[in-house]
């Protein structure tokens, strides 16, 4: 079943929405008209398994999503926000690519994303959040935009099957335990002299 959301839909035709997306069904939201989706709207929605935000201009709140344990597919190429714990405990994602409308990735936007295998940063996103991506068990590689010049604490925690970094620009500063306990982190190929290098930077 598809509901084409219209410019005017009131508190009633709201929660036909929530509950249409909470049982998997499809529906579209016209850019034009929605800017923004708040915060826990549509979390622990079991059945949802893919979200398209269409042509962009789209903020999303913090905990939108979180917990939609079967949602596989993602397209942020076109998002230009995401808040904390967008995304967190999306246990089925297994690949995301964050676009270049984004600037910043709220904190723990991706938090415990066990099945994430691949993370790509857009190259206007400056900053990266505490705890983003932290517990994300499955996350292998991560691609960093040109502008990223912070990452906060506890970003990559416990990323244990972590084993690529890719910078794609200047310095970055990395926060208090930001890839530990990851696989590239306990590669003592990385280390030189006490200190942990990421390509040529410390």
């Amino acid at each position: 079943m598809y509901y084409n959301w219209k410019e005017n839909t009131n508190t009633e035709e709201l929660k036909i929405v929530c509950n249409l997306i909470r049982n998997g069904e499809i529906v579209i939201f016209p850019t034009e008209t929605v800017y923004g989706i708040g915060a826990n709207a549509f979390d622990y929605c079991e059945n949802l398994t893919e979200i398209d935000f269409g042509n962009g201009g789209v903020s999303i709140g913090s905990g939108v999503f979180s917990g939609c344990s079967a949602l596989e597919k993602l397209n942020l190429e076109t998002v230009e926000e995401i808040g904390g714990a967008a995304f967190g405990g999306c246990i089925a994602l297994k690949q995301i690519t964050i676009g270049n409308e984004i600037k910043e990735i709220g904190g723990a936007a991706f938090s415990g994303c066990i099945s994430l295998e691949s993370v790509t940063v857009g190259d206007n996103v400056e900053k990266i959040n505490d705890y983003a991506f932290s517990c994300c068990t499955g996350l292998k590689e991560v691609i960093f935009g040109a502008k990223v010049k912070e990452v906060g604490d506890e970003v990559f925690l416990d990323c244990s099957s972590l084993e690529k970094i890719e910078l794609n620009g200047n310095a970055v500063n990395f926060g208090y335990n930001a890839i530990y306990n990851t696989a590239y982190f306990n590669n003592e190929d990385n280390w030189n002299q006490n200190a942990l290098y990421i390509g040529s930077h410390l």
